[in-house]
Formats: structure tokens, C-alpha cells, sequence
């Protein structure tokens, strides 16, 4: 089970490819680009300010919640929503909507959240008390629309120049900075009773393998990176001051403050034992550190890495959990988490406080030299086809690597093969 890889893939690409434009991730987007982006934000471009702002969830959400009218499906992701839903989300396979006269949510479990305000959680019970809620679906769906479609604005600001853009991305990421403070810590797992807590949860009383989470359902990814994206972009836009004369605050430190820093502290607070999904969390830290200019956060995030490769691959290079293919999909993270870390410099005068060092134009060969050999390592576990080793998790038919142009003896002693 894993979150959504490839949505963070995507957006770390968008930043990787643009280092040089002059800005922190500037976006590689062109004018070619503005009519597929126009399209995708058709939505919240056609409502109201108000209705924009009111869109945005007041609670987290759940994702992991089925459909009982039908069995189609797995892992209780049937259910999506769309903007012509509403406040319902459909069934992928019977079409059945939520709420319905079938399955009222007529029970609410109310909690404390961490404001100290008291919140309801709607949800349809069925004959063994499974809880079902259809809501916090829909929240979980419609916080997720919201943040690319504030990324997208941001671009199309970026693109064009035009305020309209920066202005409603700017709405969103307010909105959501107001509100997320507030958002309930919760347990989300697939066929398992959800647990909402009461609170604010310290990182001491934080469920093993990052699983209290509040944005997503694993905090693994619980950093918003499309908003931090989306603030990178805009942050030099007149929206921002001019909605701060509006609200009569300084919005760039509520977003900054309340939303991007408060879920990159409690992603840092969780226990991190190094495994194949921590390089996705670091990744996130590290674009909000340089964009938020946060050097604590990038430097705690080579730490870890360093730590990673030193202790979690073998002698040989392999990977300790001895299945190619998770030795490839973490070291795939890895690339990602360098391409991010790539050329990064410290601000002037900075020497971190936990190990006294500080990055120049960071260089990966030189702070992670083992990454190379684990690289060599995976490289030789491929049959002549591309085809991975099909040891432990494996499948025979993984294709990972490009063909082998030489079959040559390896020995891999660590790993035993």
C-alpha cells in the first residue's frame, strides 16, 4: 500500500527541470501550455470568490472509505467526487451516489480538534458498525482538486502575469492556512475502524509508520507540495499584499506559518525508522525548506538520507528488504529527493546546529557517495530482458532496467545471491 507516487513524481519533475530560471522551482510551463491549464481550472475560475473559499474542506478528510451497495473494487477507493457532485461523492462502479435515503449519515461522532473547537463527523453505520464516511471523503477528494488547482493558477500567474490567476490561488492557499490548524489528527486505513482523536496530538502519542496523519492518510504525505508550489509561484505577486490589506494581516506569514511550516514540524515529529517510503516525505521537506527558506529542513533531510544509505543497504549495495524491485523504487525516491537537494546553498552566515555543517551548491557525490554503488548493486540483479530478479516481493515480470547488453558472473554476498 503506498500513496499516490506518481503525483509526486509529477510535481517534483515540474520543479526539477527549472532550476535555472532564476527562481527558487520556477515552472517549465509556457504560453503553449495556458489553454490545457485554462481548461482544468474552468471550474473554480466560474465561481465566486465566495464560493471558492467556501469550497474548501473546514475539516480533514478520510480516504479510505467503500461503497455498501456494491463489492466492485479495492482498498475502499470506489468512491470519487467531481465538481458537479456537490456535497455527494460516487460510486466507480455501481454509480451510486452519498449520502443517500439508503445511507443516511445520520450518526456523528463530534471531537475536539486541535483548536480546542468542537466538530462533527457525519457517517452511515452499517449492521456490524462499520462506520462509513461519505463526507470526509468528499473533503479528502475536494482538498486535493483545490490544491492542483491552485498550482495551476499559480502557473497560469506565471505564464501570463495576469493577478486574476495569483489572486484566486492566493484565496485558496489563505483558506486553507486558516483553516488546516484546526484539522482533526486521524487513522486511515483500509478495513479498518477509523480513529479521529482529540486534540492536538503530540508527536509522542503519534501511531508508528508516520499513520497520524491529517492531509493525507498516511503522513508520509501529509506536506501539501502542489500549495507549496502554488506559493513559490505567486509569492512575489501583488495578490498576496493586497489581500493582506483585506484581511488585515500579513497572509504570506499565515500561509507560511499556519499551513506549510505546521505540516512540515509534524511530518519532522514523526518517528522515522528509514524506510523505502521515507525519501517521499524528505522529498516534500526539502522543497518546502528551500522554498520557505528553511535550511533546518533540508539538512535534516541529507541526515536522514545519509543514515538511510549507510545502515538500510548492505555491504554490496543491495537493499536490505532483498526484493529488487523495492530496491528500485526506493532508489528511484532517492533520485528524486537529490534532484530537489541538487546545487542548493545555504543562506549566508548558516551552519546548522546539529552537526555544524553547511551546503554550497550541494552536490550529491559528495554528501551521499554510497548512492553510486547501490546503483551498481540493483543494476546487476536484472535478467538479460530488463527483467528484475524475481526474489521475495518481486514479480517475475518486472521490467525496470533497460536490457542487459553483457551477461556476466556477479556475486552480491550481503544479499546471499
Amino acid at each position: 500500500m503506498s500513496i499516490n507516487i506518481s503525483k509526486l513524481a509529477l510535481l517534483v519533475g515540474i520543479l526539477v527541470a527549472c532550476l535555472g530560471w532564476g527562481g527558487e522551482f520556477p515552472p517549465t510551463a509556457s504560453t503553449a501550455d495556458v489553454p490545457r491549464l485554462l481548461k482544468r481550472t474552468e471550474h473554480i475560475r466560474g465561481l465566486s470568490e465566495a464560493e471558492m473559499i467556501e469550497l474548501v474542506p473546514r475539516q480533514s478528510g478520510f480516504r479510505y472509505v467503500d461503497c455498501p451497495n456494491c463489492s466492485g473494487g479495492r482498498q475502499e477507493n470506489q468512491l470519487t467526487w467531481t465538481p458537479d457532485l456537490g456535497d455527494q461523492v460516487i460510486c466507480s462502479y455501481c454509480d451510486h451516489r452519498y449520502p443517500s435515503d439508503k445511507y443516511p449519515m445520520s450518526n456523528v461522532q463530534v471531537v475536539i480538534n486541535p483548536r480546542g473547537e468542537s466538530v462533527s463527523f457525519p457517517y452511515w453505520a452499517d449492521s456490524q458498525g462499520q462506520r462509513h464516511f461519505f463526507m470526509a471523503r468528499r473533503d479528502y477528494e475536494v482538498r486535493e482538486s483545490l490544491a492542483i488547482g491552485a498550482r495551476d493558477l499559480a502557473i497560469l500567474f506565471a505564464i501570463t502575469g495576469d493577478e486574476t490567476y495569483s489572486r484566486r490561488a492566493a484565496l485558496i492557499l489563505d483558506r486553507f492556512a486558516e483553516l488546516f490548524p484546526g484539522w482533526c489528527y486521524h487513522y486511515d486505513y483500509p478495513f479498518r475502524p477509523k480513529e479521529i482523536f482529540e486534540g492536538n496530538v503530540p508527536p509522542s502519542e503519534f501511531l508508528p509508520g508516520f499513520r497520524t496523519a491529517r492531509w493525507s492518510c498516511w503522513a508520509y504525505g501529509d506536506i501539501p507540495v502542489a500549495l507549496v508550489q502554488a506559493y513559490d509561484w505567486i509569492r512575489d505577486s501583488s495578490s498576496l499584499r493586497e489581500l493582506s490589506g483585506e484581511r488585515g494581516l500579513n497572509v504570506s506569514a499565515r500561509i507560511e506559518n499556519d499551513l506549510l511550516r505546521n505540516a512540515a514540524e509534524q511530518v519532522l515529529a514523526n518517528q522515522d525508522a528509514l524506510t523505502n517510503m521515507s525519501p517521499v516525505a524528505w522529498t516534500a521537506l526539502a522543497i518546502t525548506g528551500r522554498v520557505l527558506k528553511e535550511p533546518r529542513y533540508v539538512h535534516e533531510v541529507v541526515d536522514r538520507c545519509r543514515r538511510l544509505v549507510l545502515s538500510k543497504f548492505f555491504y554490496d549495495g543491495s537493499w536490505y528488504e532483498g526484493a529488487p524491485s523495492y530496491a528500485a523504487a526506493t532508489l528511484d525516491k532517492l533520485a528524486q529527493l537529490v534532484n530537489v537537494l541538487q546545487g542548493t546553498s545555504d543562506p549566508v552566515g548558516y551552519v546548522d546546529a546539529s552537526d555544524g555543517t553547511r551546503f554550497d551548491n550541494f552536490q550529491a557525490t559528495q554528501w551521499l557517495p554510497s548512492l553510486e554503488e547501490a546503483q551498481a548493486s540493483l543494476r546487476t540483479l536484472r535478467l538479460p530482458d530488463g527483467r528484475l530478479v524475481p526474489m521475495h516481493d518481486t514479480w517475475s515480470t518486472k521490467t525496470l532496467l533497460p536490457p542487459a547488453e553483457t551477461t556476466l558472473p556477479y556475486l552480491l554476498p550481503a544479499l546471499g545471491h
